[in-house]
């Protein structure tokens, strides 16, 4: 461990909660069934993963994903086609956009430099699985002690906190 930096190095995650804060229900995303690592390198990198473990698997066959690509987001250069797609070619695809849209609903990832300003640490998200977030920064409160880090942080009525282990 790096002992200039107090974040440098890899944390699981231990606890996910979001309150909401006017009725102080608490929620556990992913129904509780959260995994995740938190990556701080020497060199001020952050990189998150958060994902619902247990989730099911989807198709690997390249074909049928180059396929479902092509109809959904078609290159801007590709010459026009009509595809001839029968109703159970139709039905294959939407089967295969329906698990990999709840694949990624069940997963965040990101990364891009840090820096810690006080009480408050923030990320600069250079790349995500959520596109609106590149570019911006994500500022959370944090406290360490005992090799668990906790960040938090307040969005309107909502008040997450994730609580991390150091596991190396």
């Amino acid at each position: 461990m790096n002992n200039a930096n107090p974040f440098t190095g890899t944390w699981a995650l231990a606890e996910w909660s979001v309150t909401h804060t006017p009725s102080g229900y608490v929620h556990y995303p992913f129904n509780g069934n959260a995994d995740g690592h938190l990556i701080y390198t020497d060199n001020g990198w952050v990189s998150a993963t958060l994902m619902e473990k247990d989730r099911k698997h989807v198709p690997q066959d390249r074909h049928r994903l180059v396929a479902a690509r092509m109809l959904l987001n078609p290159p801007k250069d590709a010459p026009k086609q009509d595809l001839d797609i029968d109703a159970q070619q139709q039905k294959d695809i939407d089967d295969l956009m329906e698990r990999f849209c709840l694949a990624s609903m069940g997963y965040i990832t990101y990364c891009g430099p840090f820096e810690v300003n006080n009480d408050e640490v923030q990320h600069h998200i250079k790349n995500s699985l959520v596109p609106q977030w590149v570019g911006t920064t994500l500022a959370r409160k944090f406290d360490i002690s005992d090799n668990r880090l906790t960040l938090s942080t307040n969005e309107g009525e909502f008040s997450d906190k994730l609580v991390w282990q150091r596991i190396a």
